[in-house]
């Protein structure tokens, strides 16, 4: 979502959905203790256009939401998703405490009409 050539030209709401994400990115990395590979991340994502910008600004709209609403626009296709971000709090495993999942829902009904129509 953050990086120059991913999908951003398409994610109609990209700076919202940027800022939340710059910040998410920051709390975890604190989260970890600041380890190195979590640091070269975010420092990596400082990088990107527009990215330091939005790390400057405050996230304003529910920040402690574990979502994020965004939509895509490609030519006349609009689709809407919510997208939850989870992570396992007490782990056994050291792998599964770094592990991020990512799910994206149909936010409305014209998306998921799309996606039951094209899959």
């Amino acid at each position: 979502m953050l990086h120059p050539q991913g999908i951003r030209e398409h994610a109609n709401n990209w700076d919202a959905v940027a800022n939340h994400l710059i910040h998410r990115v920051h709390r975890e990395t604190l989260a970890e203790g600041q380890d190195e590979q979590s640091q070269q991340l975010f420092d990596e994502l400082l990088t990107y256009p527009d990215v330091s910008d939005l790390w400057r600004s405050p996230v304003t709209d529910n920040w402690q939401l574990p979502l994020v609403s965004t939509t895509f626009s490609k030519g006349e296709h609009q689709l809407s998703f919510f997208t939850t971000l989870t992570t396992l709090g007490t782990p056994q495993d050291i792998t599964l405490q770094e592990l991020r999942l990512e799910c994206l829902f149909p936010a409305d009904d014209t998306t998921e009409k799309q996606f039951r129509e094209q899959f």
